[in-house]
């Protein structure tokens, strides 16, 4: 038997659990603005704006909208109630996909069209429309509207598209510019971003290789042809 001394419990424990413990952080405060908080409200219960069947054609060979005047002066507007204006690697893939996604700028819209329904409609020659910038969103910039668009760089982007009306005075709309925002060039040659075709290191290089070859070829055939007469005489 060991010579262990006895221990007694004879400490006084505590019944509070919550001494114990680390003071938990405090919660993460949001702070918005009196306007978007009532941009907040109203979304939640917003329904979302239904259009009129558009029609999508051609003027002046770029690409146009033709939409409702009710759903342009009514159905857009309405939803403006409670607005306030004012990692690296070493080796390069063979081929980069020509998709990506730019920021595309449109000049000349009304700011109570700033709505991702008629952007997308609009902006359809262009590509898919992701989402709106915030300023965009929340109207708070009259000028411009910002859009986030994935777009194919195989294909070709119009500076402008004509927005008017169906069953209207064809003359009757505007013109709206479009700008593309950091847009990189694609190579069809090599499947590359980054340069176009006249700029390709790879399609020179080849186009060497292969006149060199062609040289050769000419430079064998011209000497068979020579080797040819001599054995004739």
């Amino acid at each position: 038997q060991h010579n262990f001394p006895k221990i007694f419990n004879n400490f006084t424990r505590t019944n509070n659990a919550k001494q114990d413990k680390a003071s938990e952080p405090a919660p993460y405060t949001v702070v918005q603005s009196f306007a978007a908080r009532l941009r907040y409200n109203q979304s939640k219960t917003e329904i979302p704006i239904v259009l009129n069947d558009l029609i999508h054609t051609t003027r002046q060979g770029y690409p146009a909208v033709l939409l409702d005047e009710h759903d342009y002066y009514v159905k857009l507007a309405e939803c403006c109630k409670y607005t306030l204006v004012g990692k690296f690697i070493n080796t390069m893939p063979k081929m980069e996909l020509p998709i990506v996604l730019i920021w595309v700028v449109v000049l000349g819209l009304p700011w109570h069209c700033y709505n991702k329904v008629l952007s997308t409609t609009i902006l359809e020659s262009v590509g898919k429309v992701l989402y709106l910038d915030s300023p965009t969103s929340q109207r708070t910039r009259g000028s411009t509207t910002r859009v986030k668009v994935q777009v194919d760089l195989t294909n070709k982007s119009p500076e402008h598209v004509w927005l008017g009306f169906k069953n209207s005075d064809p003359n009757k709309g505007r013109w709206l510019k479009v700008q593309y925002e950091g847009i990189p060039d694609y190579c069809m040659y090599c499947k590359h971003q980054g340069h176009m075709d006249y700029d390709c290191t790879i399609k020179r290089r080849d186009e060497d290789v292969n006149r060199r070859k062609e040289m050769e070829s000419e430079k064998k055939t011209s000497q068979k042809e020579i080797n040819d007469k001599v054995e004739m005489k």
